[in-house]
């Protein structure tokens, strides 16, 4: 049993540390904080893992101690990440939830006699855990696993027709891998590392190779607009939903023109930054130089969304400044498309 559960706990470090290096890479490319989090989650799950065959190997109570303290940095990053893929801003009322959880499993795995080794009758040391310990354990294995299954759902059915299979995949693979992983922990405890090792690869290459999928949730973008902000002419429009009720982006464009004309002649307090609807936000970004600004109409607000809207726009007034002076040709504006590729991939499309 120690012999199948340490080859087993080996074999598991291999598809979690390629998963760890694989999001880092990712990260090292796109910067993005949910991707961040996902790589210290493996990063804290490897260590929980080498650690706690250490711990066997050597029969050292202490080091279990150790791995049982590294499940708080790991929680702690999964549930970041939950929220990071799912919201804005940190969710409080489940932050305090997982402190609470975490500090029980903390002061009860820590106290004397939480983990003993037992001696099995092939001589062999193996280590178990009290009944407390064991409880306030599987406690926050569950609020891990729960708000990982709850969120990775939504994605699946919140997913546009193009995202569907990856989602369906992250989903499924999740829900059996923690579905094996709580059967595996009362009938075959030596392979619950390797189950959940290997649930890991999927979740990791596909919002690596999708990233799309994080930003399911938090948001939803309806269309970019750059005009001329004097005549309002709609320099270049781009939509990621085909949305009938939405109005012509010629009306659109005249519309913001004047609006920011009359907000900025009537108030004199600077350029209009966003516009709150009760189920939209408009992003707006002018041109310090030029009559020319960038407006993205989106359901919610958001960092990522306003970062790319930024270096969007800066990159566009430099690129087509030559053209501004005759904005009714509007063939010189085509291939903004490729910014649109550079900036902005990280939103799904929907149809």
């Amino acid at each position: 049993m120690v012999i199948g559960f340490i080859i087993n706990g080996i074999i598991t470090v291999v598809p979690i540390i390629v998963s760890c290096l694989l999001c880092f890479y990712q990260f090292l490319k796109t910067k993005e904080r949910f991707i961040l989090l996902l790589t210290l989650a493996w990063f804290f799950w490897t260590l929980f893992i080498v650690i706690s065959l250490l711990s066997i190997f050597l029969a050292s109570v202490p080091l279990v101690q150790l791995a049982g303290v590294l499940m708080v940095p790991l929680t702690f990053s999964l549930i970041l990440f939950v929220d990071s893929i799912s919201r804005e801003s940190v969710d409080p009322t489940k932050l305090v939830i997982i402190t609470a959880a975490s500090m029980a499993y903390l002061i009860i795995h820590l106290t004397p006699g939480s983990v003993f080794y037992l001696k099995l009758p092939n001589g062999m040391l193996y280590f178990y855990a009290n009944e407390a310990d064991s409880l306030a354990y599987a406690i926050l294995m569950f609020l891990i696993e729960y708000a990982w299954v709850f969120y990775l759902a939504k994605i699946f059915w919140y997913a546009p027709k193009n995202l569907k299979i990856y989602a369906s995949i992250v989903f499924f693979s999740q829900l059996l891998s923690c579905f094996i992983f709580f059967i595996s922990s009362i009938l075959i405890p030596e392979i619950t590392f390797l189950i959940v090792g290997l649930g890991t690869l999927p979740i990791a290459f596909l919002f690596a190779k999708h990233p799309q999928l994080a930003f399911i949730l938090p948001f939803k973008a309806l269309r970019l607009t750059i005009f001329e902000t004097r005549s309002g002419i709609a320099l270049f429009t781009h939509s990621w939903s085909e949305r009938e009720d939405l109005i012509s982006e010629v009306l659109f464009s005249g519309m913001l023109s004047g609006i920011s004309m009359i907000l900025n002649e009537s108030v004199k307090r600077g350029n209009v930054r966003e516009i709150h609807l009760d189920q939209a936000v408009l992003i707006m970004r002018k041109s310090e130089e030029f009559t020319v600004a960038c407006v993205l109409v989106t359901t919610k607000t958001s960092r990522s969304l306003r970062q790319a809207l930024d270096t969007f726009a800066d990159q566009f007034f430099k690129k087509f400044s030559p053209f501004f002076s005759d904005p009714s040709n509007l063939d010189n504006f085509k291939t903004a498309s490729d910014l649109i590729m550079d900036y902005f991939a990280f939103i799904p499309e929907y149809d």
